[in-house]
């Protein structure tokens, strides 16, 4: 997930025996089981090189699980501290002892097996312990609980540090035991012992299923020859301590981590002596589990006799998707386990080299496997299963021109043959890995080859290259040949190397051969390096799988219903290259095309058809899909709901009796189960008309907006209004609006723009046989005087005066009044062009700053007299000497 710097989040980690998930804010976002786990310890919180800030710690215990040790003893502790002191520990046999060990051993001690019998004894109450050791192996053991041999196949877990649980023992009824275990290969180390003994919060909480299950695989289980009376002895007591466990968990003593270690003692003490089931190894296509065997014969080390036992397989989880991977599922008979492994390829597969996978050498001073490659061998065995055998009827060989195919390498000139093979990689067989051939020569332009013959068609070639020496980085470039023409196109180049964190590369390609021929991978070194080859394989591109979309579907008579057909194709790439077809219709009219199926009106509801889609390429390849045709009365119904609660009051008489009728029409048709398709959609046409046909009531007229212009200057002629811009609609009685009405569905009047003056203006429109009404506002100004003023001060004899004087500018004659401080002048009738003056009288020596108001009216009167109110300042002056 996605976090947030300075952000609270609520981290959370569950630690429940080996399983450790954690979640954040109550999502789980990772789970995981340590094949190793710390079972006792302290709580570390610490991040990597980040501000991380910690809060709210909380530990708690869960409430199926022991949360402590009940003792903890010294491996050197064969007595407690009673008096007379109790036996703890005895060992016998051969032990190494070491006391004074580093200050991370418990009591700075330690004790070691020496050999092959040591055994140690542990007498405690309780329901198991653990043992503490930094033991880097693991040791076989023979577990005997109370005098009862229950099992010789008990394993340690290697650990790599100080306080790691090396053995853990769990299941055992509250009560105490003497547990032994004997040492019959490898080396046991012991640091402590520390005991469990319960109880747990809440023993309804534990988990019981593994029990109940092997007391029901147990249930027929009866003493034969292979069970001696110290053996059957040992199964009996586990049958009853199970039945214990499974009858009062609490009263035994049960945590959650036994009803596993339970069950698989008793399966264990259910089947005596040493069993060993055989590996499998298989092969499976893609996407297809495989066919694993159901019963294999087992072997008993001991006695050497075989016995055939059923195998149940664990493929939960397990995914066969990803072509040419290993997959590895585990079988088991009660506590017996094995493994198969299993090789997923794509289906077409007609050649499967494994390189050097022979049993013995292919030349001269040749490494060989020492045994025929288990990969060759299972994928061989799947194609002859199918019924196409691969056409190399070996793992590998070196080319020939008579046989057509093998591998070859060369150094750089690319004629001189330089073949090098993989001496042998210990440990489990795995195709990629174990053995493999490359150019003798560590030199650009060294080759390693693989040829193939092939008739006509179309393929691809996969080949696996993986360095054993990832350390030398090496580059590598891929070229497929045709025949005897030598590509120059490069195909991909890759490296392999340890800073390019790879060391193997998975390469698959398309061949397309128009004619029979040698197709060969040609692997070119572009660095001092030679280039190498694992195995390599041809398969041809086939349709594998079809898939149809939508899987189920509900078509109604007389509708269509689009499909989508892909293929997968054995290359893992997919196409939509399909034919269609349908069955179980009864219509004439019912056909598919392209992935449309049409259903014809007179199909009858009830009937389940089929679309089948087909591979084109491969006709055999098919997926369908399940079309059940009904009568759709979804629109219908949907448009009769929304008519049925449409109010009457808002509509015209004339429209809504047009409705009535149809929606008691519709209400029929969809309460009658035996409706046709065409009565449906006939009722569904006339109910969208008649709502279609309902007219609102028209109550009012808004006005939108104004026009734009609303200001204008009166004028003796008056004149028409500029209507740019007005917006005017209707109003319904479900208070919704009509669209804007066009310039000329309205009328205005009720204004003059002869008079100065607010103004509302009506507006005025017909609609049902009413006119309805609305308005806005228009303010009409008087015109503007044009008038001179000048202001000025003067001085005589020490005494300020104000001089006025106001020029007639316009073009009529005006009536004048000059308004100060100092009091008022009126002029009447100044011309055009002539000046009123005039000198106003302050009495002052000096007068600060003020202004003079000038009103002008234009004779002639009338609202449309121009008009000026003028106000002009002056600055303060003195006429002090």
């Amino acid at each position: 997930m996605t976090t947030a710097s300075g952000v609270w989040y609520n981290l959370a980690l569950t630690v429940a025996g080996n399983k450790i998930t954690a979640a954040i804010d109550g999502a789980e976002v990772a789970a995981y089981t340590d094949a190793s786990p710390v079972l006792a310890g302290r709580v570390d919180l610490a991040s990597g090189f980040y501000y991380t800030s910690f809060d709210n710690l909380l530990v708690e215990k869960l409430e199926a699980y022991v949360p402590y040790y009940s003792e903890r003893l010294d491996s050197l502790e064969t007595h407690d501290l009673a008096s007379p002191p109790n036996t703890k520990l005895v060992y016998t046999g051969d032990w190494y002892h070491r006391n004074g060990e580093g200050m991370y051993n418990y009591q700075r001690s330690l004790s070691s097996s020496a050999g092959v019998g040591a055994s140690v004894a542990y007498t405690f109450t309780g329901t198991g312990f653990d043992i503490m050791a930094n033991n880097s192996s693991s040791a076989t053991l023979q577990l005997t609980i109370d005098g009862h041999k229950v099992s010789s196949a008990e394993k340690n877990w290697p650990t790599s540090a100080y306080w790691r649980t090396s053995y853990s023992l769990r299941g055992l009824p509250l009560a105490q035991h003497t547990v032994e275990l004997e040492v019959l290969a490898g080396t046991l180390v012991i640091d402590s012992f520390d005991t469990v003994a319960g109880p747990v919060a809440d023993p309804e909480s534990i988990d019981l299923t593994p029990v109940t299950d092997a007391l029901a695989a147990t249930a027929d289980v009866i003493k034969t020859e292979n069970f001696s009376d110290a053996q059957w002895a040992a199964f009996q007591a586990m049958r009853a301590h199970a039945a214990a466990a499974a009858a009062d968990s609490a009263a035994y003593g049960l945590d959650a981590e036994g009803p596993v270690e339970i069950a698989a003692r008793l399966g264990a003490t259910a089947l005596p002596g040493a069993w060993v089931l055989p590996a499998v190894s298989t092969a499976t296509w893609k996407g297809q589990a495989p066919e694993l065997p159901t019963t294999l014969e087992a072997t008993e080390a001991d006695e050497g006799i075989t016995s055939t036992f059923p195998i149940t397989w664990d493929l939960d989880g397990v995914s066969f998707n990803t072509a040419w991977s290993t997959v590895t599922v585990t079988g088991r008979y009660q506590h017996l386990e094995t493994t198969a492994t299993v090789e997923v390829v794509p289906e077409g597969l007609v050649y499967f080299a494994d390189l050097n996978g022979v049993a013995s050498g292919l030349g001269a001073g040749t490494s060989a496997l020492g045994y025929t490659s288990p990969a060759y061998l299972a994928i061989a065995g799947l194609a002859d299963s199918a019924g196409q055998p691969l056409l190399n009827d070996k793992p590998d060989q070196v080319y020939s021109a008579e046989s057509g195919w093998g591998h070859q390498a060369y150094q750089s000139n690319g004629t001189t043959s330089s073949i090098a093979y993989k001496g042998v990689v210990a440990g489990a067989y795995d195709k990629a890995t174990t053995t493999g051939i490359y150019s003798g020569q560590n030199s650009t332009g060294a080759l390693t080859t693989y040829t193939f013959s092939l008739p006509a068609g179309s393929y691809a070639l996969a080949f696996m290259s993986y360095s054993w020496w990832a350390s030398s980085s090496r580059t590598t470039q891929v070229y497929i040949d045709y025949g005897a023409t030598r590509s120059t196109t490069v195909l991909d180049t890759f490296t392999l190397s340890t800073s390019a964190n790879t060391s193997g590369y998975l390469g698959a390609f398309p061949v397309d051969l128009e004619s029979a021929g040698e197709v060969t991978l040609r692997l070119r070194a572009t660095n001092a390096q030679a280039p190498m080859l694992s195995w390599a394989a041809v398969y041809q591109v086939i349709p594998t799988a079809v898939a149809v979309n939508p899987a189920v579907a509900t078509v109604a008579p007389g509708r269509a219903a689009p499909f989508t057909g892909t293929v997968t194709l054995s290359t893992g790439a997919t196409n939509t290259d399909v034919d269609w077809s349908v069955t179980g219709a009864t219509s004439a009219d019912t056909s598919i095309t392209d992935g449309v199926l049409s259903l014809g009106l007179d199909e009858p509801a009830g009937t389940v058809l089929t679309v089948t889609a087909a591979a084109a390429a491969d006709p055999g390849k098919t997926a369908s899909a399940t079309v059940t045709v009904a009568v759709d009365k979804s629109e219908l119904t949907a448009l009769a709901a929304e008519a049925g609660v449409l109010e009457e009051d808002f509509y015209t008489a004339d429209s809504w009796a047009g409705l009535a009728p149809v929606l008691v029409e519709a209400a029929d048709v969809i309460g009658d189960l035996d409706a046709t398709q065409a009565a449906v959609d006939g009722a569904l046409a006339a109910l969208q008309s008649a709502v279609e046909g309902l007219e609102l009531k028209v109550v009012g007229l808004e006005v939108v907006a104004p026009p734009t212009r609303t200001v204008y200057v009166a004028s003796p002629d008056g004149g028409e209004l500029d209507l740019d811009g007005l917006a005017v609609r209707f109003v319904h009685a479900d208070q919704s609006t009509s669209a804007v009405l066009a310039a000329g569905a309205y009328e205005v009047s009720g204004f003059s723009l002869a008079e100065p003056g607010a103004q509302e203006v009506t507006v005025s429109a017909g609609a049902q046989g009413q006119v309805f009404e609305a308005g806005f506002e228009i303010v009409v100004n008087s015109p503007e005087l044009s008038l001179g003023v000048v202001v000025s001060i003067r001085c005589v004899s020490g005494k300020a005066y104000l001089g006025v004087q106001v020029t007639n500018t316009d073009t009529v004659p005006a009536d004048l009044v000059l308004t100060s401080q100092f009091g008022s002048k009126a002029f009447s009738v100044v011309a055009v062009g002539k000046k009123a003056t005039h000198n106003f009288t302050t009495a002052l020596a000096s007068i600060g700053d003020g202004s003079v108001s000038v009103r002008g009216v234009g004779s002639g009167g009338g609202a449309a007299a121009p008009v000026a109110d003028r106000s002009v300042g002056y600055v303060p002056a003195s006429c002090a000497s």
